[in-house]
């Protein structure tokens, strides 16, 4: 029998609007089966999740609650709501369901199938009012997320050889239009993007050594993935988080105007900005991460959550170390961790070993030293992104090397070392 709906008095909709949770627990209760019944009629054999769109259907009238003058307001606000919370409830359990299949294992949905108002006001009620030791639990526990996250994602992507190029340009990511949960301070929004990065059906972004992309956000900003670098992207990311986890390198330029910041969490590290151009490095084999800001400015926490934090103008830079304390780049750091964004990478008196790591990293080639200690030797130079050859070319020639091979092996030696003839490249093998 589908659940009746009690009308709702200018007065109740007078101290919604102006932030009264006393108001909202009687909105809950006026209509959180009708909102129930309408979501079971659109996820049809997948209704499980009815309840769980009903109190994201209603947390998010509480966050729109501002621009509420009517009754009449509120329930077509819920009309647009539900279809469209229905749309990616079902996108959650496909993703969910190929987990499942991939990984062998069954899950279990988080929210009862059928549930009380009472039951439902109790829960909403958790997500408005988050303690400061939860808080404090899960900035502990964002940094090991991140971390663990890190080092999943370095054995994976070295795995994954695909044609270069910007194979990820304009891919837009598409999440829904409306929010589970908006939390009303900074420690609870720190919570909420902790807890949406550990969902199982987060988005996951690759490009593989060698390879680079542009991604396109919901929320209009966009993300230029440097090589070898992972995004992991909630799945609510634009309705109740606007935040990601990086592992790599990546310029992120932020839409302005978002009633959210925008955030960045890196190996723990938070950088959160509202509307500007900057870059992160934070490879997982690195100590530090390091954030330089183009236009704008951003504020940089060591720990997600932590209140300690120092901001950066344009043309700013810092590393922040494994121990969470902030240092000042050198300009040599800066250049080699940055100049990959204008399409070149530049490198001022590194040692070859750097050079030839930046290269296999940026390039996916490979070459070993004849000589080890000739790691040691040091090298200025810029590399193209756009060729392998002339990359190896600009190390090879600054270094004062030639290029030998062993088969398909490349051996770099001495333009001195009797054995340092110049051999022909193998033709590819059929």
């Amino acid at each position: 029998m589908p659940a009746l709906l009690t009308s709702l008095d200018d007065a109740q909709v007078a101290a919604f609007h102006d932030g009264d949770e006393r108001a909202f627990e009687r909105l809950v209760h006026a209509r959180f089966d009708a909102l129930t019944d309408k979501a079971r009629q659109k996820l049809g054999d997948d209704s499980l999740g009815a309840p769980r769109v009903a109190m994201s259907a209603l947390l998010g009238a509480w966050s729109e609650r501002a621009r509420f003058t009517s009754a009449h307001a509120i329930d077509d606000y819920f009309d647009d709501a539900v279809p469209h919370l229905c749309a990616d409830e079902l996108r959650r359990r496909a993703a969910l369901h190929r987990f499942e299949q991939h990984e062998g294992v069954s899950t279990h949905a988080a929210v009862r199938p059928s549930m009380t108002v009472a039951q439902a006001w109790d829960e909403i009620a958790q997500k408005l009012h988050v303690s400061a030791e939860d808080i404090a639990a899960h900035r502990e526990e964002s940094r090991k997320i991140a971390r663990r996250h890190a080092r999943e994602h370095v054995d994976t992507v070295a795995a994954r050889r695909i044609p270069k190029g910007a194979i990820i340009t304009g891919v837009v990511l598409v999440v829904a239009a409306f929010g589970l949960v908006r939390y009303m301070d900074r420690g609870s929004a720190e919570l909420a993007l902790t807890r949406a990065l550990e969902s199982t059906d987060v988005r996951t972004l690759r490009s593989s050594p060698g390879q680079r992309g542009t991604v396109s956000l919901r929320d209009e900003s966009s993300a230029q993935m440097g090589a070898a670098t992972t995004l992991r992207i909630p799945r609510e990311f634009g309705t109740s988080v606007r935040g990601l986890e990086l592992d790599g390198a990546s310029r992120f330029v932020v839409a302005t105007g978002g009633a959210m910041p925008f955030q960045v969490r890196a190996k723990g590290s938070a950088i959160v900005a509202t509307g500007t151009d900057f870059v992160v490095r934070a490879y997982d084999d690195e100590a530090d991460v390091l954030v330089l800001v183009r236009e704008g400015s951003v504020r940089v926490h060591p720990e997600a959550g932590d209140a300690s934090s120092r901001s950066l103008s344009a043309g700013e830079a810092v590393a922040v170390t494994a121990q969470g304390q902030f240092r000042e780049p050198t300009p040599r750091e800066v250049e080699l961790a940055f100049s990959w964004v204008d399409g070149a990478l530049r490198l001022d008196d590194v040692t070859l070993d750097e050079a030839l790591r930046t290269l296999r990293r940026w390039h996916a080639l490979e070459a070993t030293l004849a000589d080890p200690t000739l790691g040691q030797r040091r090298v200025s130079t810029t590399l193209s992104l756009e060729s392998d050859a002339l990359a190896l070319d600009s190390i090879t020639q600054a270094a004062q090397l030639v290029v030998t091979y062993n088969g398909q092996e490349r051996i770099l030696r001495d333009v001195n070392d009797s054995a340092a003839k110049p051999t022909a490249k193998p033709s590819a093998k059929r």
